[in-house]
């Protein structure tokens, strides 16, 4: 008569034929989470925005007298506090030279970050913008310094009290950056003169198309897909020194990389590194690595993002596999 034996169950091994794997070993499992040495279900999801009915491809979060979320979609700029909301703040004229054309957008064509808790916007063919918490979005200064009002960059950053912006104008290897900007008067100029600190570089010792600024400690991080440069603050007619960190190590995707305290966390074109400016370690088990870059779609890989889940002190990378457009 069959007996009923109980097993205890370790662990999941995927990466070995379920033919091979020790009976106590489960072979597959979906969400769940290594907590402890314990698998536990993944938690549930909590509202923080109402669904925007389209998708999002970049948000950030800025605080002042409430906590806004501020995002881009294909109809425009959107802010929300939970509350209230959400409320479109820039649209096609709003500002002047804001335009809906060339929308639907990937999250690749949409960036930018926080200066003095001033969140600046780049999205799609349009020119960088600032949200001074309240009403609409307004236009940077002169940013037809590089081109046309409506002309693009292909991503924006901030660093130091600068708003950098890079791949200006079709210039892939062209870095520029505004004038400091002062806290109480955000409008961040882009036109460089004898007597503000607004300039313009090429990072042109290596090939390929600025990709992403993050600062890292004291310096900024600038990413290019297999090179990366550092910037430093130095003022007087300089303003900034530029200069390579590794021939080697690059970025694949514009939002795959996020700061974890002094280092940062990089999906590279073959591996997951990590880095503090200086040193550089592959943080990706072999058998993990091969099977990401063998599952990455191809077609949509630049639509990749990393994210620091402070909480459970995690870095989160998505990427879209299998076919799918979506991570």
């Amino acid at each position: 008569m069959p007996k009923r034996v109980p097993i205890r169950m370790h662990g999941v091994i995927r990466d070995r034929p379920a033919s091979q794997v020790p009976p106590e070993f489960w072979t597959d499992v979906t969400n769940a989470q290594v907590r402890d040495g314990g698998m536990l279900t993944s938690p549930g999801s909590v509202e923080r925005i109402v669904d925007p009915g389209d998708r999002v491809h970049f948000l950030i979060n800025t605080r002042g007298a409430s906590s806004w979320w501020v995002y881009c979609t294909d109809t425009g700029i959107y802010q929300t506090d939970g509350a209230s909301g959400p409320t479109n703040i820039a649209t096609t004229l709003t500002p002047a030279n804001f335009s809906l054309t060339g929308a639907p957008w990937k999250a690749s064509e949409c960036s930018g970050g926080l200066l003095h808790n001033i969140p600046y916007i780049l999205c799609g063919d349009n020119p960088p913008v600032y949200w001074p918490q309240t009403g609409n979005c307004v236009e940077t200064t002169n940013w037809s310094t590089y081109g046309s009002a409506s002309g693009q960059a292909g991503v924006l950053w901030t660093f130091w009290n600068h708003v950098f912006a890079g791949d200006v104008q079709g210039e892939e290897t062209s870095v520029a950056w505004t004038d400091a900007v002062d806290p109480s008067s955000p409008a961040a100029d882009w036109a460089a003169s004898t007597t503000n600190e607004a300039g313009q570089v090429y990072l042109s010792d290596t090939s390929g198309a600025i990709m992403q600024g993050l600062s890292i400690g004291r310096s900024c991080a600038i990413y290019k897909p297999h090179s990366t440069y550092l910037a430093d603050y130095i003022g007087g007619n300089q303003v900034f020194a530029f200069r390579l960190l590794s021939r080697e190590l690059g970025l694949l995707a514009r939002h795959a990389v996020c700061d974890i305290g002094g280092r940062h966390v990089v999906l590279a074109d073959d591996d997951i590194v990590m880095h503090d400016g200086r040193e550089v370690v592959s943080i990706a088990a072999g058998s993990i690595r091969r099977e990401l870059f063998s599952r990455i779609s191809g077609d949509h890989l630049l639509e990749s993002w990393a994210v620091f889940h402070r909480p459970q002190r995690e870095v989160w990378i998505c990427v879209p596999t299998d076919g799918n457009a979506v991570p």
